[in-house]
């Protein structure tokens, strides 16, 4: 069965003279599946904010407490207020669910239809109306397989009204948007590029006065990132052979943290290591090379960089060190996979290195904190 990760972008662009953007949107996240809920209040401005915020609030906690996407959508809607003048609800929602197998739901109240685009072209959604509540309102789903590479673009209304009584009368439109796309997006485009992409033509046909809140979601499904992460050799000598050729045909990206913990990998896999003493600074520890592997690095001292680095509390570090490589490459990777060994290493005994110098396990656990603060799946295993 299929694995795919979710990559989420969100771009929001608030109604010209106005602060705080009137349309919400919380996404949940656990290890089968990711939320999305859009909520675009009525008007602009901190009351429709406050709205759609409740109103994404509600829709959330009801999915976290276990209760189904469907009747969730049909609880909200049924107890949406009306707008006694206008007979229109007070917020708007649309409830995405996408499974890492593929399998989506898809639930619209009011909102502008979503756009599934493979092959960077539009694919038709079969949805089925339902009514519910005691007003009744109309509710339309769909259910539907998303395949590798696939976006789902959901907008509210601002997006699909830009350019009206400025450089289109009737505004851009779904079929408008749809058409942008097609013309706009390349392949392998990040979520978030296609939601900026989708701003910045909103922007220009407001004439850089957007005359409503508009939000872009994008939600785009791929095979994860992966990074296993090798630091420090097992406290028992007969896992090395064991723990070299996980590492060896570990499906992603490999990182060997550590000079014994490199000379361990090189010994088992057969393999020769390359040390590079010229490429950095003297005062940055050097990288080495062993075939088939991505990065090798010092242990401790790379590893306490890229900890200030992901914490944002050292920005001396050089572009190309060692410490800003790997952090860079655990920004870039979905799931990361540490495996720490326990053997003691001699040289981190000196009562005179800071403290966060003599516990690499320590190191690594604000590491995993930090992606895991990011939205990364983190795993981190003890030899």
């Amino acid at each position: 069965m299929a694995d795919f990760y979710v990559e989420i972008g969100l771009s929001c662009l608030p109604k010209y003279t106005e602060e705080l953007c009137g349309d919400t949107v919380r996404t949940t996240t656990d290890e089968h599946s990711v939320v999305s809920v859009v909520s675009d209040g009525l008007g602009s401005g901190v009351k429709a904010s406050i709205l759609s915020t409740l109103t994404t609030s509600i829709a959330s906690r009801m999915f976290t407490a276990g209760v189904s996407l469907e009747d969730m959508m049909e609880t909200i809607s049924a107890t949406l207020p009306m707008c006694r003048e206008r007979k229109i609800a007070y917020a708007t929602l649309t409830a995405i669910e996408i499974r890492r197998t593929g399998q989506a739901f898809l639930a619209e109240f009011d909102a502008p239809g979503a756009l599934l685009l493979r092959d960077l072209q539009p694919v038709r959604l079969e949805r089925t109306p339902r009514r519910v509540g005691q007003r009744p309102l109309t509710i339309n789903e769909a259910h539907f397989w998303m395949q590798e590479n696939d976006y789902l673009v959901c907008v509210t209304d601002g997006v699909i009204h830009a350019g009206i009584g400025a450089k289109l009368a009737l505004g851009l439109g779904e079929a408008g948007l749809q058409e942008f796309l097609q013309a706009r997006l390349t392949p392998n485009m990040t979520a978030q590029e296609v939601a900026d992409r989708i701003t910045e033509y909103v922007h220009y046909l407001y004439n850089g006065k957007p005359g409503d809140d508009a939000t872009t979601l994008v939600l785009k499904i791929r095979k994860p990132k992966r990074l296993m992460v090798l630091v420090g050799p097992p406290k028992d000598r007969a896992l090395d052979k064991a723990l070299a050729h996980k590492l060896a045909y570990y499906p992603g990206t490999k990182v060997v943290c550590g000079g014994t913990t490199a000379k361990l990998v090189a010994r088992e896999l057969g393999r020769q290591i390359e040390i590079d003493l010229e490429q950095f600074p003297v005062e940055h520890p050097p990288t080495g090379q062993i075939e088939g592997i991505d990065l090798v690095t010092e242990g401790i001292i790379t590893l306490c960089g890229a900890a200030q680095f992901l914490e944002n509390k050292n920005q001396d570090h050089q572009e190309d060190s060692p410490a800003v490589l790997l952090g860079q490459m655990l920004l870039a990777s979905d799931y990361i996979d540490f495996h720490v060994g326990g053997a003691i290493n001699p040289a981190h005994q000196n009562p005179e290195l800071p403290f966060d110098l003599a516990l690499k396990q320590q190191v690594v656990n604000k590491i995993a904190a930090a992606l895991a603060h990011r939205g990364k799946r983190v795993q981190v295993q003890l030899y």
